[in-house]
């Protein structure tokens, strides 16, 4: 699960989970896989994401994290 202050659109903000960078480094192996055969996104809550803003981060995060590994710099760390 993605840091609670980094993801606002959950109806349980945790702290002390990976952030975006980290969560994408955390995916990158298991997206690059041949033997990946789906994958689920859970917890994201549309009511709470006015302007689908988390949501196309995570679209984002998993069209990117099976890429070489790419520096998306501080902005990837919180949206604001």
């Amino acid at each position: 699960m993605i840091d609670g202050e980094a993801m606002l659109a959950v109806d349980d903000p945790l702290p002390g989970g990976p952030d975006w960078r980290q969560t994408a480094e955390l995916l990158r192996p298991l997206l690059l896989s041949p033997a990946l055969l789906g994958a689920d996104v859970t917890i994201l809550n549309p009511s709470l994401d006015p302007g689908d803003r988390y949501a196309r981060r995570v679209v984002d995060l998993l069209a990117t994290a099976g890429e070489a590994p790419v520096n998306h710099g501080p902005d990837l760390e919180r949206v604001g």
